[in-house]
């Protein structure tokens, strides 16, 4: 099965940083003060336009409904298989972690993540020497995990009813205690993946398992994105509409000096070389998933600010409101081909306007997130879940392969 994971650096991020010292430890009882997700990174290609212009809208109103189906059926025959091709050519391989230590791999944009410090209160309820049997003992994972976790900005707005949940031990995901979307809750794996140039590398994952996904709030003014792009039901149905039980996540790679080839046991020794954030993960047009290394190493006890999007709950590292959820290649792709349509002389003036602005509802109007700020917090129950074959903590949920495919497909190689 090809893999949709990983559209790694292919989106150029600018991020704000702001790095601040070790706080003192305790639990934030409230939004985090004065934090707030960066600005989204400019997706906009030059022909497109948010919001569209008159001119466009004007070209598009002027035509009857015959001919706004002739416009819609040219776009569906002659732009759609173009950005089809685009969506299946995004296959970049996992991140080498040595790379990334020596500082070869960055931040395409050569910004930095945008962090906070702090500490939180330790993961509570986690016992055991190492009751997953990955070779690293449950208390140093606990405390690695518990020095970079997170701090959520989740969207406000969301549905009654709608948040995380208390699951079942067992497959599939099913939730049996309904809880609220704030505070957070946060399900944990720390994967040792090795030595190399005398240090110990670790992947942490961090999931944000709903009991929910509410479907796309959308605003088509002149189409549907059946109509135009053509997309498989089954996908459309995946990525836009509700349904139960929702699998968000995001990980962290941290590496600490391991001389002696044996993990380091001090949390406080390990440092974020890469992080990775993911939205729509796996389905064709929409992956959003992202790669961003910051400048230079995150100590311990910075906390990257993630955001999740109202009711879809994609994962950004930035304020995602009225962000593009077509990827950038697919949404570059489809301005391109418009615009050779009209150079190569295959259509005319009429025409090529009211396309764009097809292309700009479709785009920037119809498909895009939404999000509200209401300051960040930590997860108030994290929880450690061991291995795929090897949960702990009463966390047999993470065999449900729409869980256990998240935590066994490569992100960071050595």
């Amino acid at each position: 099965m090809r893999s949709r994971t990983l559209l790694a650096g292919c989106l150029a991020v600018a991020l704000t940083v702001t790095l601040t010292g070790t706080a003192a430890a305790g639990r934030p009882t409230g939004p985090a003060a004065g934090t707030k997700l960066a600005a989204a990174p400019d997706v906009v290609p030059d022909l497109a336009v948010r919001g569209s212009t008159p001119e466009r809208r004007a070209a598009w109103e002027s035509l009857g409904p015959a001919r706004q189906q002739q416009v819609r059926d040219l776009f569906k025959a002659r732009v759609a298989p173009a950005v089809r091709a685009a969506a299946e050519d995004a296959e970049p391989a996992p991140r080498s972690a040595r790379d990334l230590l020596a500082g070869k791999v960055t931040d395409p944009a050569g910004g930095t993540l945008h962090t906070a410090g702090g500490t939180p209160a330790a993961t509570r309820g986690v016992t055991g020497f190492d009751d997953d049997a990955d070779g690293l003992p449950d208390a140093v994972e606990n405390g690695v995990a518990d020095a970079f976790t997170p701090e959520y900005h989740v969207s406000a707005g969301e549905l009654p009813g709608t948040g995380f949940g208390i699951l079942a031990n067992g497959t599939p995901q099913q939730t049996v205690v309904p809880l609220p979307p704030i505070p957070p809750v946060s399900k944990f794996r720390v994967q040792p993946l090795g030595f190399a140039s005398g240090y110990g590398f670790l992947r942490l994952d961090y999931l944000t398992l709903w009991n929910r996904d509410d479907g796309l709030e959308t605003n088509c003014v002149s189409t549907t994105i059946l109509d135009l792009i053509g997309i498989p039901a089954g996908d459309v149905v995946r990525a836009l509409t509700g349904h139960p039980e929702e699998q968000e996540r995001s990980a962290v790679l941290v590496a600490a000096p391991a001389p002696a080839g044996v993990y380091n046991t001090d949390p406080n020794a390990y440092l974020a070389l890469d992080f990775f954030t993911t939205a729509h993960e796996g389905v064709l047009f929409f992956d959003q998933s992202m790669f961003i290394a910051p400048d230079a190493p995150v100590p311990a006890n910075n906390h990257v600010l993630l955001g999740a999007a109202r009711s879809k709950h994609g994962t950004y590292s930035f304020n995602p409101e009225g962000y593009p959820i077509f990827q950038p290649a697919v949404i570059d792709t489809a301005y391109a081909t418009i615009e050779l349509l009209y150079i190569t002389g295959v259509i005319d003036y009429i025409t090529y306007l009211a396309l764009l602005f097809l292309a700009d509802d479709l785009f920037f109007g119809c498909v895009v997130e939404h999000f509200q700020e209401q300051g960040g917090f930590y997860a108030a129950s994290r929880t450690n879940v061991g291995e795929p074959g090897r949960p702990i903590n009463a966390s047999g949920f993470i065999e449900d392969p729409k869980i256990r495919n998240k935590l066994t497909t490569p992100l960071w190689i050595l």
